[in-house]
């Protein structure tokens, strides 16, 4: 079976813009800017079903911020900045 991962919860690419610019002033201590032209807001979200994880006892945490501050943290040994 071929199953699509996911918590059941979609992010616009701006809000994990906000979510990284946010644990990287507390992971590292410092704000990068995010830049944009514009923000489009008014686009639907994406809203898919999990059941089929779920049945197969998959469950995933939506909580972002572990897997956020790990890939911080990787840049940063990765490019020098640590």
């Amino acid at each position: 079976k071929v199953f699509n991962l996911g918590a059941g919860t979609s992010f616009k690419t701006f809000d994990i813009a906000e979510m990284l610019q946010k644990r990287c002033e507390l992971v590292h201590g410092f704000k990068p800017d995010i830049v944009v032209k514009s923000i489009d807001t008014s686009g639907p979200s994406l809203n898919y079903r999990i059941a089929a994880l779920e049945k197969h006892g998959i469950m995933i945490d939506p909580d972002l911020t572990l897997e956020i501050d790990k890939l911080l943290r990787f840049c940063a040994y990765q490019f020098g900045t640590h």
